[in-house]
């Protein structure tokens, strides 16, 4: 039986995404952080943004990759991260964030899985840039 494919440069959303002061302060307090500015809702963390990324993830990496994929999977964790910001982020601030494949290779009998997620403001200015891999445990697809 052939793989799978997923194919590089497919897209899902757009997500729309808010980051409010209550979610700063939350973060801050998790965290020890002890910046007023997190407190005074003036601004959020820097990671702030990668704590509230799940839903736009977990919607796209459903639809971007194909159900044979997941169902040959024994488990799937989060493998790498990375994030660059363009600019800080202000909270209540409308944002929304368009995912995109970016690449899936095997390693040790495992898939990893790349998305891009591009987090825009209401300019369409990108503010954001994750590359999100998700490690699909035994699973197995073409590579990007």
């Amino acid at each position: 039986m052939a793989a799978e494919s997923l194919r590089s440069g497919e897209r899902s959303g757009p997500y729309d995404l808010v980051l409010d002061a209550d979610m700063a302060a939350a973060l801050a307090r998790a965290t020890l952080d002890d910046t007023p500015r997190y407190f005074d809702g003036t601004a959020l963390p820097p990671t702030a943004i990668a704590t509230q990324t799940y839903a736009a993830q977990l919607a796209a990496i459903l639809e971007l990759v194909p159900e044979p994929v997941f169902a040959a999977a024994r488990g799937g964790v989060h493998g790498r991260h990375d994030l660059f910001l363009h600019r800080p982020i202000r909270p209540g601030e409308a944002l929304h964030t368009l995912v995109e494949m970016h690449s899936a290779r095997i390693s040790r009998g495992n898939l990893r899985v790349t998305l891009l997620h591009r987090t825009s403001d209401g300019h369409d200015d990108v503010v954001a840039e994750q590359w999100w891999t998700t490690v699909l445990l035994g699973a197995i697809a073409d590579e990007t």
